[in-house]
């Protein structure tokens, strides 16, 4: 393990990371491209580049990194280790977030006549990927994460990202 120096990621470790965007996903720096995924259970992460698959490595306890001297392809694909089983998924870390402005301006102000299609689980699509979209009012909440049996109800794996003072995440 190459060790992190970084309170960011002690804090997305701990699952105190308000704004996972911040450091998954795919990032430029002068080096090249970083790709970051957290999967505290996972055996081995690889990013999936058409044919050829290039490993992570862990650089934290959960937290999985390798820097590529190009930007990857849309989607970003990575493969899942977890050691008696294997997946490909697409990361989740390379979108946006989807909620606009207006509509958290709206919502703030008691204004937002459709809430039921901005919180909640909407289905949603990304060009040709589609996805679940997760979005609940918690104003108070140190953090909010998604869990299930697909990430063994482990918060850290798919932390939600705080839309500010919205109360948003």
């Amino acid at each position: 393990m190459t060790p992190v120096n970084d309170h960011r990621f002690d804090q997305l470790l701990a699952g105190r990371q308000h704004d996972p965007l911040e450091i998954l996903g795919v990032h430029r720096t002068e080096r090249g491209w970083v790709v970051r995924h957290t999967d505290p259970h996972a055996a081995g992460v690889a990013l999936r580049d058409g044919d050829q698959s290039v490993p992570l490595i862990a650089v934290a306890p959960g937290l999985w990194e390798v820097t590529v001297p190009r930007e990857p392809p849309k989607p970003l694909r990575l493969v899942v280790d977890h050691g008696d089983s294997e997946a490909e998924i697409i990361s989740p870390w390379v979108f946006p977030p989807s909620i606009c402005d207006d509509d958290l301006y709206l919502f703030n102000a008691g204004r937002l006549t459709r809430g039921w299609k901005v919180l909640g689980a909407i289905v949603i699509h990304r060009g040709s990927t589609a996805g679940v979209r997760f979005a609940c009012w918690a104003p108070n909440a140190e953090r909010v994460s998604v869990v299930g049996d697909f990430n063994q109800w482990d918060g850290r794996v798919h932390p939600m990202i705080s839309r500010g003072a919205s109360g948003v995440w």
